[in-house]
């Protein structure tokens, strides 16, 4: 029974992990030096 709640616990932390993720919209500087714009979905 512990083991069974210890693996759904588990698996809830990892899979709310992507929400608590930084977002990667800005500006990023490419391999080639040049400046890469990203902005969000609805922008």
């Amino acid at each position: 029974m512990f083991r069974k709640v210890s693996l759904a616990l588990a698996a809830t932390l990892m899979l709310s992990g992507a929400a608590w993720a930084d977002p990667i919209e800005g500006n990023w500087k490419t391999q080639a030096g040049d400046t890469a714009a990203i902005s969000g979905g609805d922008s």
